[in-house]
């Protein structure tokens, strides 16, 4: 029997299952640790206030131009005018709002104003207000989390379409041991 006839011959292999299968176990570890790091972050950030500047009258504060940051209050009106004025820039005034007047359970951010300035500026507020820093509204975390729950559903798809032909494999050689065509 020459080479070419006992490759011919020779069954072909089953498809590898298992290391897609361990590769989406893994992805799926991690996209679950991701999430509960990230939603312990958030949980956390927001109870201790990190990203957030208090403003009881004044405040100072460092942005880049086009750095995004929002202005929200707990006053009883839901309404405080805050004037943002820069080292070198423009003067702004600015109109926040309290969540609770839009919502009773919102938890929603402000919307994003966009720093016109670059450097120190001093924020003034005629009632006590905070000033929500770049990172809080830093959607880097929402796109990692986008990126990895798509892998595990491609993951998943390739996992399903290989269990397929390894089950199609088996019946076709079940099917010639025992001399089914």
């Amino acid at each position: 029997m020459t080479a070419a006839e006992r490759v011919e011959a020779r069954p072909p292999k089953p498809p590898r299952v298992l290391r897609w299968l361990v590769l989406m176990l893994v992805t799926w570890l991690v996209t679950g640790v991701y999430a509960v790091i990230a939603l312990e972050w958030a949980i956390w950030s927001g109870a201790l206030g990190l990203g957030t500047v208090a403003v009881e009258r004044t405040a100072r504060v460092e942005l880049e131009t086009g750095d995004r940051f929002g202005l929200t209050t707990a006053h009883e009106d839901g309404f405080v005018t805050c004037e943002v004025i820069p080292d070198s820039g423009q003067t702004r005034s600015l109109t926040t709002y309290a969540p609770h007047t839009t919502s009773l359970r919102s938890a929603r951010l402000p919307d994003p104003e966009r720093a016109w300035f670059s450097g120190g500026a001093e924020v003034r507020c005629t009632h006590p207000a905070v000033v929500l820093l770049p990172e809080r509204y830093s959607e880097t975390g929402l796109h990692a989390m986008g990126w990895l729950f798509g892998a595990s559903g491609v993951l998943f798809l390739v996992v399903v379409a290989q269990l397929s032909r390894r089950v199609q494999h088996s019946n076709r050689r079940t099917a010639q041991l025992y001399g089914r065509s």
